[in-house]
């Protein structure tokens, strides 16, 4: 690793460490690659621009990007915060059970965090302003381009209209939320998750926690959610195909009770008899 590399690794150390105290004193810890991978997606829902892919080489643009998506994703829960509540109450019943999703198991003091947000902006300015004084004239420029390009990102992409006490989202943002909850309810549980043998199962799981609105109803969209982030199940057993040879071994009387049989050739289709 390069001199210029390893100071670029380090500034996005520092913004890990300076932004600590918005993860609600929850430590960063090792994880399953496949947990690293969704945090990875998770993340890139909510800012594009916000990562630095395993094996990627630092370079200033590239942690520029990093640092403003922070700031974008600071601003982006300010507005949250000012939003208001629903008004009604199958709405506000809908944004407590988003907000209870969204906290991690151990607690999340989302007042606390407000008060410190200020100290961490003015913390990540100062690391902004350090480069100038750092780096050559050339790596600090290409770090402000990608600073620019991080700080673009739309910081209201969460944010829903309100009208008569109800929040309005796009089609676009509803789906987008769908997405980020699930995905957060993952990675706030991955420890339960990772227990779990088949794909079935974790849509089950999910399907105890989360409403039919916001999970949908279709297993394999969780089986995709999982195997694209790396997370592999056990795959679920198939039916042996019987053969005019095997039957030899087959109990006939457990054929008439349980099963219906069709011969074709020499070969046995069995299908369950319901």
């Amino acid at each position: 690793m390069t001199e210029s590399e390893s100071y670029w690794l380090s500034l996005v150390d520092d913004v890990v460490s300076i932004t600590q105290p918005l993860r609600g004193g929850s430590e960063l810890e090792n994880e399953p690659a496949w947990v690293n991978k969704l945090t990875y997606e998770f993340i890139n829902m909510i800012t594009p621009k916000m990562q630095l892919r395993a094996g990627a080489r630092p370079t200033p643009d590239k942690v520029g990007a990093i640092v403003g998506s922070h700031w974008v994703q600071m601003a982006q829960a300010v507005i949250l915060s000012k939003s208001p509540k629903p008004a009604t109450e199958a709405g506000l019943a809908a944004f407590n059970m988003g907000v209870r999703l969204g906290t991690p198991p151990g607690g999340f003091d989302v007042e606390a965090v407000y008060q410190k947000l200020p100290a961490v902006r003015d913390k990540i300015c100062s690391t902004i302003m350090r480069v100038l004084k750092d780096r050559s004239l050339q790596e600090a420029a290409e770090f402000f381009r990608g600073l620019g390009r991080g700080l673009s990102q739309n910081e209201r992409s969460l944010v829903p209209g309100f009208k008569d006490g109800r929040l309005q989202y796009t089609p676009k943002q509803f789906e987008l939320m769908r997405r980020i909850v699930v995905y957060l309810l993952a990675r706030h549980n991955w420890r339960e998750l990772d227990q779990l043998e088949t794909s079935q199962q974790a849509f089950e799981w999910f399907e105890k926690r989360l409403p039919e609105p916001i999970l949908g109803n279709d297993p394999e969209r969780i089986r995709k959610m999982f195997y694209r982030v790396g997370k592999r199940f056990r795959k679920p057993g198939r039916l042996r195909r019987i053969t005019a040879s095997s039957m030899a071994t087959i109990d006939p009387s457990l054929l008439l009770r349980k099963t219906f049989v069709s011969t074709s050739g020499n070969s046995v289709r069995r299908t369950s008899a319901s």
